[in-house]
C-alpha cells in the first residue's frame, strides 16, 4: 500500500500543488468507490502529468527550463521507484522531453543567424565596397528566412519604382 501522505508532501512542498484541492479531488475518487492500489497510483501519475503541463508552461521561458522540467521528473520517477512502483512511462516521456529539447537546440543553432551589421561611412569609396560586400555576406550566409525578407524588399522596392516609371509616363503622354 502506498503512503499517500508522501505523495501529498511531494505535491505540496516540491511542486507547488494546492494540497487542498489535491486531497478533495483524491478522497473524491476513493468514496466513489474506486479505491484500489491502482487507482490510486494513477490518480497521482495523472496528478504529476497536470504538474508537468504547468511547470512546462509557466516555465518555458527560463533560462533553467530543461532542467527545471528534468529535475521534476527525476523526484517523481525516484519516488516512484521508492514505492517499488513502475515508472516506465515517466521515464519514457522524460526522454522523449530531453530529445525534443536536443532537437529544438540542435535546430535553433543553426536556423539562427545574426547578420554582420558593421556601419561604414558610404561616402567612400571603401566604405562603399565593404558595405556592399557585407550586404552580400550577409544575404549568401543567411537562413532562408532571412533572405526571403530580403527578396520581398526587393519585389517591393521593384514594383514602387514601376508603378513611378508608369505614371510619369502617363503624365508626359497626357500632356503632350
Amino acid at each position: 500500500m502506498i503512503d499517500e501522505q508522501k505523495y501529498f508532501d511531494l505535491f505540496d512542498l516540491k511542486f507547488k500543488s494546492d494540497s487542498e484541492k489535491l486531497k478533495t479531488n483524491f478522497h473524491r475518487i476513493v468514496i466513489n468507490g474506486k479505491d484500489s492500489e491502482a487507482t490510486r497510483i494513477q490518480f497521482f501519475k495523472n496528478e504529476f502529468q497536470w504538474v508537468i503541463a504547468r511547470i512546462k508552461k509557466d516555465f518555458l521561458k527560463d533560462e533553467n527550463y530543461e532542467y527545471i522540467v528534468s529535475a521534476s521528473y527525476n523526484i517523481f520517477i525516484n519516488r516512484l521507484r521508492e514505492d517499488g512502483i513502475d515508472s516506465n512511462s515517466e521515464q519514457l516521456e522524460l526522454a522523449t522531453f530531453l530529445q525534443e529539447q536536443n532537437n529544438k537546440l540542435v535546430g535553433s543553432k543553426a536556423d539562427t543567424f545574426v547578420p554582420d551589421s558593421k556601419n561604414y561611412n558610404l561616402n567612400t569609396k571603401y566604405g562603399r565596397r565593404k558595405a556592399r560586400d557585407q550586404a552580400l555576406r550577409n544575404y549568401e550566409n543567411g537562413s532562408q528566412e532571412y533572405r526571403d525578407e530580403i527578396d520581398k524588399i526587393k519585389i517591393a522596392f521593384w514594383i514602387v519604382v514601376i508603378v513611378i516609371a508608369i505614371i510619369v509616363f502617363a503624365i508626359k503622354t497626357a500632356l503632350k
